[in-house]
């Protein structure tokens, strides 16, 4: 499977910006993380290795968006889903990933 990282610096939020790129073609599918979620967490929490076969055969691209906190928090405070999945077009067969 295809899996490309990339980072740059978003001087609009005047940060560096991180997200991972899953597949090598396909429908494409957003994936947003939790609150104060990290864009690794998609893949951390089991979501790619789901979609895998998908994303081995060109089916589906996904990628982990970067997350930003309104609020600083603590560890402790922070959720421990997965993410959500935002995707167009695929008709009768439905990805369910639950957050």
């Amino acid at each position: 499977m295809k899996r490309d990282y990339y980072r740059w610096f978003s001087p609009a939020l005047g940060r560096d910006m991180e997200m991972l790129v899953y597949g090598h073609e396909g429908l494409p599918a957003i994936v947003f993380p939790t609150s104060c979620g990290h864009f690794f967490d998609f893949e951390d929490h089991g979501m790619v290795a789901a979609v895998e076969h998908k994303l081995d055969f060109g089916q589906l691209q996904t990628n982990g968006s970067p997350a930003s906190c309104a609020t600083s928090a603590s560890p402790s405070a922070s959720t421990s889903g997965a993410g959500t999945l935002a995707t167009t077009g695929l008709g009768s067969e439905m990805l369910k990933v639950y957050a």
